[in-house]
């Protein structure tokens, strides 16, 4: 009779560690999606309406692998446009926008 008990108990005790493990990994799962999200939750568009709205958004693409001191110039990021903005020819097939 007690090895029926210790077994329901063993059973009912994994079960409770299985709910633990469950909630721990969906906590750190979380955590990490938060620390290492690199694209922003919302989706707001923002229409460019002239060439200086255009510019500010190709130059904040262009820093970005700088500022994440990712290469040291725009141009040295394989699979950005910056390098076809300053005249050479990149990976990525682009059009221009003057």
């Amino acid at each position: 009779m007690w090895q029926l008990r210790t077994k329901h108990l063993f059973i009912a005790c994994l079960a409770k560690i299985q709910l633990c493990l469950k909630a721990e990994f969906i906590i750190l799962h979380i955590t990490k999606i938060e620390l290492y999200q690199f694209w922003q939750q919302h989706n707001h568009p923002i229409e460019l309406t002239n060439n200086e709205m255009i510019d500010q958004k190709l130059n904040y693409l262009h820093n970005n692998p700088v500022e994440e001191r990712i290469v040291n110039e725009p141009e040295h990021y394989l699979y950005s446009s910056a390098l076809d903005y300053s005249g050479g020819k990149g990976f990525v097939k682009i059009t221009i926008i003057e």
